[in-house]
């Protein structure tokens, strides 16, 4: 049943492939130079001499998510690990390009990959005869995934040729003209018959000393800063506001050398007036009372700051009045007179009653004369 099945496998794939891939050869697009000749039969012909396929020579996956039919879709590939030649071969900057399409059998979806070209970063590339480099396996999807590991069986000989063409080889070194032969320190064809003269110029000839060009002087970095730190703010209880200083400094090569003196920026905060830590002010010789507040600001990052100690509200004043209530009367039989008691209060800005003095005879309000029976 096994062998039966793969026997209907392959001739479904020489089916569908030859046609599909006479298309794609068809087509400017370098990855479907495919030919039209089945790789399931090529690699399962060992009667083919010329073509020894390698299992497994490569393994590689796709760039992109790549949808699959049975009319047959352009992959781009690269390649995943060290490929399985006995002759060592770099694949740095090399991807692959092909065809990949879908078959069913017997009701199971079968995957085919057909490698038809490689190239380099230079845009150089090698196609490759497209019986010789193919893969086929069992799916579930008809999308061919980035993840997908791709083992390629294929030619040996053919793929390390055209991996090692794809190479880029360094230049060669021009190699240095040679000097001419001297003879006794002297230039074989400068010899002349009439004597030493010329080689007397040569000989009193001295080289000129070697001039050093001069090293131009790094140019200066200046950098201008504007900071607040150092210059305290300027407080105007007239209209209620906290001026900023900022002051600006210059700096050649890292290091300060001038500084500006502190001026107004611009920035400004609201004073505030804070009550909650401060205790009122009495007057009972008055008969009033004011409460204290300390002055605050808020700045920049949301910081409190305080600008005086608690001072009284002249703005703000509460009289303080006598109550009888709670306050019971003083008898004086031996004067026969009843004194009236109150206590002092005022109300404070919160709507408050706040005792100040307690219970003792009104100075403002007149006693009574009492009848006792004796």
């Amino acid at each position: 049943m096994r062998l039966r099945k793969q026997l209907s496998l392959g001739f479904v794939l020489a089916a569908l492939l030859t046609p599909n891939l006479a298309m794609a050869q068809s087509s400017p697009d370098s990855g479907a130079q495919a030919a039209t000749t089945d790789p399931a039969l090529a690699i399962s012909g060992p009667s083919d001499a010329e073509a020894v396929i390698k299992e497994n020579l490569f393994t590689v996956v796709p760039t992109l998510e790549t949808a699959m039919t049975e009319e047959g879709s352009p992959v781009n590939l690269s390649f995943s690990g060290s490929p399985n030649t006995e002759t060592p071969v770099d694949l740095s900057g090399i991807s692959a390009k092909g065809v990949t399409r879908t078959v069913t059998v017997d009701g199971e979806k079968i995957a085919q990959v057909v490698v038809t070209n490689l190239s380099n970063e230079d845009d150089a590339s090698v196609a490759l005869s497209a019986d010789k480099f193919t893969s086929q396996f069992n799916i579930d999807s008809d999308i061919l995934e980035p993840t997908t590991a791709i083992s390629v069986n294929g030619n040996e000989e053919e793929f390390v040729t055209a991996v090692k063409s794809l190479q880029k080889t360094p230049p060669e070194e021009e190699e240095e003209p040679e000097e001419k032969g001297t003879e006794n320190g002297t230039d074989r064809g400068t010899s002349t018959s009439g004597g030493g003269s010329a080689n007397d110029i040569a000989g009193s000839y001295q080289t000129p000393e070697r001039i050093e060009p001069e090293e131009e002087e790094p140019e200066d970095t200046v950098e201008v800063r504007v900071t607040t730190v150092g210059c305290p703010v300027v407080i105007d209880e007239t209209q209620g506001l906290v001026r900023v200083q900022s002051k600006s400094q210059t700096f050649t090569n890292g290091t300060m050398t001038s500084e500006d003196a502190c001026t107004d920026n611009g920035t400004t905060y609201t004073i505030q007036k804070s009550y909650t830590t401060c205790s009122d002010v009495v007057d009972l010789d008055g008969k009033t009372a004011n409460p204290q507040y300390l002055s605050y600001y808020i700045d920049a990052e949301a910081t409190r700051k305080e600008i005086s100690d608690c001072q009284p509200d002249i703005e703000k004043t509460y009289k303080i009045s006598e109550i009888e209530n709670g306050c019971s009367v003083s008898v004086d039989i031996d004067n026969m007179k009843v004194s009236r008691n109150t206590s002092l209060v005022y109300t404070n800005g919160n709507n408050t009653q706040i005792k100040v003095q307690d219970c003792s005879p009104s100075e403002t309000l007149e006693g009574r004369v009492a009848n006792f029976c004796r």
